[in-house]
């Protein structure tokens, strides 16, 4: 029977405690999202040891050396449980990368269960051909692969592992209070600057919205000059630049606006479109590979623009800021859909890394 499958309300570890005796090493270089797994994984396990601890800005550091740190890291992490005797081990890479070489080696050497995380780009971008060749194999090798859309799903399929599931992005409930006298913006963005978010449609967009309706865009990337000029062909509107903000300045930005709009071409589970659900703002989707899960998979009502063209987006913005007061009701369902999502995910890590235990002691034992 496959791991994804197992998933029962039986079991003693789906309940509310935390799984009693585990120890995860996760594995992360993403900065932003790898810190929002570790906190939601200690919400759910004894011990979580972490194998990435350079800052973001180190990161033009040689690939050799910082694999050499993360096996030294993992080393560090296999004698401590050799001399704690402990058997309930899992090492969790966040983001499939040459991480994933490293995991997949100690899985060979020392038997650990390998769970990786694929979240988007690291399966849907553009690889060479060796690279291409290498995820395949690390894929194929791994116990369990965490898929958080559909479409990831199924090209981690094609690579060779059955062994999948539909694990979502982990989502940490931001932690701030927050409540604008009025909304400064009509529409907010946000998200890299880069070709893949297509902030170019929500800017040609303001050529069919209303005059003086004011656009935020939060992020920064290699496009922002050309946006920039871009958006000044536009004056009738005004269309900010908010830049790379710390993150509780983006949940505050959130809360100053009354429509969220996302136009990421390719992406897995935004977590920016969460956290906008969760502060009750509307939010407007150019179609994507995403905007089915969000729909179908999770039951969020998100309002599908469903052709990739400028005139289509800005309608779907003219329609919702028009009966903004009417979706109360909807945003307040969103955000109850959103609890029951992060529960959901507790709910699945912790059954997938229980049976992994089970198979790891059945391993040991037949030895």
């Amino acid at each position: 029977m496959l791991l994804a499958n197992f998933i029962t309300e039986k079991n003693d570890y789906h309940n509310n405690r935390k799984f009693k005796g585990l120890q995860v090493m996760l594995l992360s270089r993403l900065q932003i999202h790898g810190r929002v797994l570790y906190k939601r994984l200690l919400r759910i396990c004894d011990t979580v040891w972490i194998g990435w601890r350079f800052p973001y800005a180190l990161n033009f550091l040689s690939a050799p050396f910082l694999l050499f740190y993360e096996l030294l890291m993992l080393v560090k992490f296999h004698n401590r449980n050799t001399k704690a005797k402990c058997q309930t081990s899992v090492i969790l890479v966040h983001f499939i990368s040459l991480d994933s070489l490293i995991a997949i080696l100690f899985k060979k050497l020392f038997g650990y269960p390998v769970i990786l995380y694929a979240i988007g780009s690291d399966v849907l971008g553009m690889r060479s051909a060796v690279q291409r060749a290498l995820l395949k194999w690390v894929v194929s090798k791994a116990d369990m692969v965490f898929c958080v859309n559909t479409i990831i799903q199924k090209c981690v399929r094609k690579m060779g592992c059955e062994n999948t599931i539909i694990i979502p992005t982990p989502f940490l409930e931001p932690n701030i209070r927050y409540y604008p006298i009025r909304k400064e913006y009509d529409v907010i963005s946000v998200g890299a600057l880069e070709p893949l978010k297509d902030h170019e449609l929500l800017i040609h967009s303001c050529k069919y919205v209303d005059n003086d309706t004011v656009i935020a865009v939060v992020g920064g990337g290699s496009l922002k000059s050309y946006l920039v000029s871009l958006a000044k062909q536009y004056p009738n509107q005004r269309i900010l630049f908010l830049g790379n903000i710390p993150q509780k300045e983006v949940w505050i930005e959130l809360q100053k606006a009354k429509v969220y709009v996302h136009t990421s071409i390719r992406e897995g589970i935004p977590s920016s479109i969460l956290e906008a659900i969760w502060f009750k703002l509307p939010v407007i989707c150019v179609k994507s590979s995403f905007t089915y899960d969000l729909m179908n998979l999770y039951g969020f009502k998100i309002f599908e623009v469903k052709e990739r063209n400028p005139r289509a987006l800005a309608l779907k913005i003219k329609d919702v800021l028009e009966n903004y007061e009417s979706y109360k009701d909807v945003v307040c369902l969103n955000k109850e859909m959103l609890k029951d999502y992060i529960k959901n995910w507790d709910y699945k890590v912790k059954s997938i890394f229980h049976q992994l235990i089970i198979k790891q002691k059945e391993r040991m034992y037949a030895l």
